[in-house]
């Protein structure tokens, strides 16, 4: 049986890519994705995964748009470094014909997840949390009545790869929000973070070479694929797919390793703001380890990963 997500999405470049991972995968019956300020700001968040749904012909599938901006207080900036300015790697896209539903996407998580019964729907979010947070603080019973929370976000400081990409503690989606990030981790919902331990590795990300192969998918929507990630290989070599890993974990839960983990998120530090501190402390300490709260990721199997990924979206196999 198929398991019911809700995507919650700022779409850039990677979260295209995930939306069209989870929609070409049999294994996922998407109930509705909301949008957020992230990567780009709502607006184009919605229109570029409106887009998306169109060029997929999945245009039954419902978009809520969501929060403006974060909860956290204070300065704030969208993440166009890599996205580009409309969010798809600088690719141009038309006007969608479809429009995003009216219902704000906080009340579309809250309504959808009671509809659906106890532990039945799982919110998937690769984007700051914001949608997130403000469901639970609104309704905290929603954390025991969903299956889960996946969230790419966080730098866990597993290895150098840990590390973060917004600062060097921490991860964007997390220092965009981290008030947001540290109601979630801390609802009691079940929560997995894929962070950028797992999701920057080399050999999961899309190489030049894989890049270049795009181009000969046999596809429309590969070959969309190969057109949005251009600017991001151009700028640093590689493509890392941060998003996709998130919807993978749901699609093949083998694919990563997780480990339960007592973690919270700094708020207001001047180098630190956003950092997911995760307590690895494996002996009794003066002030013991808080309880276990967050199941982080450790490791991937970066090749199959790749593989799933390239076959459902772009149609190519791997050796």
């Amino acid at each position: 049986m198929a398991k019911k997500v809700i995507l919650d999405v700022d779409t850039g470049v990677d979260d295209a890519v995930a939306v069209i991972l989870a929609l070409r995968s049999p294994e996922l019956e998407v109930l509705g994705i909301t949008t957020v300020t992230g990567n780009v700001d709502v607006e184009k968040a919605t229109k570029n995964t409106l887009h998306v749904l169109e060029l997929l012909n999945r245009t039954d599938v419902p978009v809520h748009p969501g929060a403006r901006g974060p909860v956290t207080p204070g300065t704030w900036s969208v993440g166009e470094r890599f996205h580009g300015a409309g969010g798809l790697g600088g690719v141009q896209v038309p006007e969608p014909s479809t429009r995003p539903r009216k219902e704000h996407a906080v009340d579309f998580i809250r309504r959808v997840v009671r509809e659906e019964g106890p532990r039945e729907v799982t919110l998937i979010t690769t984007a700051p949390m914001t949608n997130a947070a403000l469901s639970l603080l609104i309704e905290p019973d929603l954390a025991e009545r969903l299956s889960a929370i996946v969230s790419m976000g966080g730098a866990f400081c597993t290895g150098r790869q840990g590390t973060g990409n917004s600062s060097p503690r921490s991860e964007f989606n997390v220092w965009f929000d981290p008030v947001a990030a540290k109601v979630v981790y801390n609802s009691g919902a079940r929560v997995y973070a894929v962070g950028l331990d797992v999701t920057t590795r080399r050999d999961a990300a899309i190489s030049r070479e894989l890049y270049e192969r795009l181009a000969e998918s046999p596809d429309e929507v590969g070959r969309f694929v190969h057109a949005i990630l251009g600017a991001y290989v151009d700028a640093v070599g590689y493509a890392p797919m941060h998003d996709p890993m998130a919807v993978a974990s749901v699609i093949l839960p083998d694919l990563l390793t997780f480990e339960l983990l007592p973690v919270d998120v700094e708020i207001c530090g001047e180098l630190t703001r956003g950092e997911t501190v995760a307590d690895f402390r494996d002996f009794d300490a003066e002030v013991p380890r808080r309880r276990p709260n967050v199941h982080v990721a450790v490791d991937v199997d970066g090749p199959e990963f790749l593989r799933l990924l390239l076959d459902r979206v772009a149609g190519l196999e791997l050796g």
